[in-house]
């Protein structure tokens, strides 16, 4: 188990001193505290900053059931155990299905109505639909004025339905790896050198749990999620289990 890594450079710095005035401000008021969206290294570095402010915790929401990637955080004092309203939203469109649209598509045609990348958390297109969830105080903007996504129209509605979701993935497999280092481990998945595995990390090409990594000695763990520039994300998973030749199994997920 990979231990907390500390803020690494002024932005992530910031980001600590934010929460750290967050969890302050539940602490003292005795009040629900929302963040915006936040991707996994952000979610990391609040679970660290609340964990060392006593009397508080911490709850998350993707906006539906399922496994997500981006969550809004509620930081609320420790006796309050009531039900939690997130200020999230799920609109959904219907799809014709006459053109492939895809996560990218949408978040850039919501991002051209200058909508910031934290008021909008995980976006899950299906062939027929897409559903988006997104800040409450945004969701108005999206349903009125996003009319087009990739030259196919596309009529956002609040959605009020129960949605489950499973993240699907779109290749598997499972290898060997002389040691959960970064490079090593890319090097298994891509099936390519592991000196060219190390340009790539070295070139800021690979973020994990959305941290950007430039140290081939990195130590990949179990559910860590592999973005690399231009090829894709990796879910990786292992329990540690050897072969005779004293190599690590891996299972990879590309999605």
């Amino acid at each position: 188990m990979r231990g907390f890594i500390p803020p690494r450079n002024p932005e992530e710095v910031r980001l600590f001193r934010r929460y750290e005035k967050i969890c302050e401000r539940s602490r003292t008021f005795s009040n629900r505290q929302f963040t915006t969206f936040l991707d996994l290294r952000q979610k990391e570095l609040l679970n660290a900053r609340t964990n060392k402010t006593n009397g508080i915790r911490v709850d998350f929401s993707f906006g539906y059931q399922g496994d997500g990637e981006r969550s809004v955080a509620c930081i609320h004092p420790d006796w309050d155990t009531g039900e939690i309203a997130f200020p999230i939203d799920i609109i959904r469109t219907p799809l014709s299905g006459r053109e492939t649209l895809t996560h990218r598509d949408f978040l850039g045609a919501a991002m051209a109505l200058m909508i910031k990348r934290e008021y909008i958390g995980d976006i899950i297109v299906k062939s027929d639909e897409c559903f988006m969830a997104c800040h409450e105080s945004v969701s108005s903007l999206i349903i009125n004025e996003l009319r087009e996504v990739r030259r196919s129209g596309v009529r956002f509605d609040w959605y009020h339905g129960t949605l489950s979701y499973t993240r699907r993935y779109s290749r598997s497999g499972s290898t060997t790896v002389a040691s959960m280092r970064l490079d090593s481990v890319i090097s298994a998945i891509l099936k390519m050198s592991r000196s060219k595995a190390a340009d790539m990390v070295r070139s800021s090409s690979v973020e994990v749990n959305h941290m950007s990594i430039d140290r081939t000695d990195f130590e990949i763990v179990d559910g860590d999620i592999l973005s690399i520039r231009g090829i894709g994300k990796y879910m990786i998973s292992s329990d540690g289990n050897t072969s005779r030749k004293n190599r690590l199994f891996i299972n990879y997920y590309r999605y």
